[in-house]
């Protein structure tokens, strides 16, 4: 599912510049091998603990496959949408 929200320019600009403020450049050193189906992806995982993320947005099917990594939740976009945007 593709979430198309409806902004104007200025407010999709003020929404991105939100998330800057809250993001953080991380350096990995490909050093977990976790997933054994596509090794690829642990540099998702790496980044997610030195970032010290709580949650791992994903549509791939071999991250979502774990559900968790070290207290890290593995889950659709549209399920932290319902989360962030409850009912």
């Amino acid at each position: 599912m593709i979430l198309k929200l409806k902004y104007e320019p200025v407010k999709a600009e003020s929404l991105v510049e939100e998330i800057k403020a809250y993001s953080k450049l991380i350096e990995i050193n490909n050093s977990l091998k976790i997933v054994d189906d596509d090794p690829d992806d642990d540099m998702v995982i790496e980044c997610a603990i030195l970032g010290r993320a709580n949650y791992i947005i994903t549509g791939d099917r071999h991250l979502l496959s774990l559900e968790n990594y070290d207290e890290i939740k593995i889950i659709k976009a549209q399920e932290f949408l319902n989360f962030i945007f409850p009912n």
